[in-house]
């Protein structure tokens, strides 16, 4: 065996190697040859033998072949197709005039293709870019063939895709580069348990890579990965999913996680979401779209989580956002979708118009919380117009929630109260210790020796209660307004007609305070009220009138003295 990336040239007949059957084809055995010959009966026929013998693999010395797309190359089960790297080249004909492919592996097991170079030599074929006569994909995975590898595999100037897996159950594209093609760099069909390591799809005039649930009588695509690739620079989206045929297979996609993706530079969408659940989007870098860095229509239940979006909206200064949630308005509401914990850049010019648009009040509910947006777009960092949307508020600049309220105080520390929008919330939702019950807004602070804090460093806290002013805190006093009292398990101190506290003024040694406070119980104490005193005696309590009066004697008749009493009951 020749590791992978050598310059090495393998034997020019077949060879055993190891302690297991392992036989190497050189595709010059077959009479394969460099130049303008065409190779496609030449290198089948190498296919064909280790297909043959159980399986073997199929070598492609370094050089550039010619190959026929009718009928192409067709790598079997067991074979392993292995050239040396970019260096071996399989390149469509000129002037081709059949709609198919020139690797393929159809409803077969166990296939490898490994380090080559397919090559569509779009220039000279019929037609123009985005109208071509003929559609030739460059590698097509299909039918029941599963567990093939293709690695280290490059494709471009195709008419067609770079890349197609259709209807193909678990296979696995490691390393693999596809640019220039005429529709997508990747296209996986209505396939399942695929992975797509370390690609790139790279100015392509279409998407980077495209995920389809199939188009008639489609099956959907689920639970496909796409993990630490690369989609830049192409005509249209980077990460694209649809709906196909009118919709006919809306919503067949489910279960596909795209994760640490770099999403950058293409001309229209970072990533979009089509009639698209149960998705996970998480710890993707997007940035310097043309458009929308995500855009989420008529999709649910996905999970928008950790990314990075940085300075979308590339084509036109706020007309797009970081991250557009919509689709109601068309009747297909984008609702339960988590975003979370993302952090979004907008700076310099052009930028976005706001970091996370919930644009109809339709949509939703959505959970919006935890997101980092330091400033913001040119109309915002929120627009959220769904009434039982979550969110948590945590900026300093007025945004517009539930399509009315606006938050412009900062909550520091971990941003951790949540609001429902124009609804109450109950409080075991936040995570709290108990439910709001019919209360509208709560803070609570559980943390070991944690407190909170309400700063008004250039005014008064006044605190209202069904319409009326109950307590004013000021810089000098806290102070409880006419009519009120404060109250603790021993301690009433009332004011007004039911005053429990005030003062008197004798007038020949006596008087009577009027308080429904009293009662024939309650304790009375008296002090004097101030320093210099006339003609004081000795002060007493001499009755009691229970809810109505107290009266107040001096042992002295000329007291004309002022005291203060209290009232404990």
């Amino acid at each position: 065996m020749i590791p992978f990336g050598s310059s090495a040239t393998l034997s020019a007949t077949p060879t055993v190697s190891g302690k297991t059957k392992q036989i190497v084809y050189n595709i010059l055995d077959y009479g394969a040859t460099t130049g303008s010959s065409d190779n496609t009966a030449a290198i089948q026929s190498a296919l064909d033998a280790a297909y043959a013998a159980g399986g073997g693999t199929v070598f492609i010395p370094a050089g550039t072949y010619i190959i026929d797309p009718n009928p192409g190359l067709q790598v079997k089960t067991n074979v392993k197709f292995q050239g040396t790297g970019a260096g071996s080249i399989l390149k469509l004909k000129a002037s081709s005039t059949r709609n198919d492919n020139i690797v393929k592996t159809e409803s077969w097991v166990n296939v490898v293709i490994e380090g080559i170079a397919i090559d569509g030599n779009r220039t000279n074929q019929a037609g123009s870019p985005g109208a071509y006569t003929y559609t030739q994909y460059g590698l097509y995975v299909s039918g029941t063939s599963n567990n093939a590898i293709i690695r280290n595999v490059t494709v471009h100037g195709m008419t067609g895709a770079g890349v197609q897996v259709y209807n193909a159950p678990s296979a696995v594209f490691d390393a693999c580069f596809a640019y220039d093609n005429n529709y997508h760099g990747y296209e996986m069909e209505q396939s399942g348990g695929c992975h797509m390591y370390g690609c790139r799809g790279n100015s392509n005039l279409r998407h980077g890579v495209l995920t389809s649930p199939g188009e008639v009588s489609g099956t959907g695509s689920k639970g496909n990965s796409i993990i630490g690739c690369t989609f830049d620079s192409n005509g249209q989206y980077g990460i694209a999913t649809n709906a196909a045929n009118d919709d006919i297979s809306a919503w067949l996609n489910e279960g596909n996680i795209y994760i640490g993706n770099k999403i950058t530079n293409n001309s229209q969408y970072g990533a979009n979401f089509y009639k698209q659940d149960k998705h996970i989007f998480s710890n993707n870098y997007v940035a310097g779209n043309g458009f929308f860095g995500l855009y989420l229509f008529g999709s649910s239940d996905n999970i928008i989580q950790g990314n990075v979006f940085v300075n979308n909206s590339q084509a036109s200064n706020g007309a797009y956002d970081e991250i557009l949630v919509e689709g109601s308005s068309s009747g297909f509401a984008s609702a339960r979708n988590n975003i979370s914990h993302n952090t979004i850049i907008m700076s310099g010019n052009p930028k976005a118009r706001y970091g996370i648009n919930e644009a109809t009040s339709g949509d939703g509910s959505n959970i919006i919380v935890a997101n980092n947006i330091p400033t913001s777009g040119t109309s915002g960092k929120l627009n959220i117009l769904s009434a039982t949307t979550i969110q948590y508020v945590d900026t300093t600049t007025a945004q517009t929630i539930g399509g009315a309220k606006e938050f412009t105080s900062t909550i520091t520390g971990d941003q951790g109260i949540a609001i429902a929008p124009n609804a109450s919330l109950a409080g075991t939702i936040m995570g709290l210790d108990a439910p709001f019950g019919t209360a509208a807004l709560r803070f609570y602070n559980n943390n070991s020796g944690g407190n909170l804090q309400f700063v008004a460093p250039n005014g008064n806290i006044n605190n209202y209660v069904g319409g009326n002013d109950i307590v004013d805190i000021t810089s000098a006093r806290l102070q409880v307004n006419a009519g009120y009292y404060i109250q603790t398990p021993k301690l009433n101190i009332t004011t007004g007609s039911n005053a429990t506290a005030g003062t008197g003024t004798l007038t020949g040694g006596t008087v009577t305070i009027s308080t429904t406070a009293v009662t024939a119980s309650s304790l009375i104490f008296l002090t004097d009220a101030v320093s210099s005193l006339t003609n004081v005696g000795v002060l007493s309590v001499s009755s009691k009138s229970a809810g109505v009066s107290f009266t107040v004697n001096s042992v002295n008749v000329l007291d004309t003295s002022t005291f203060n009493w209290l009232i404990i009951n």
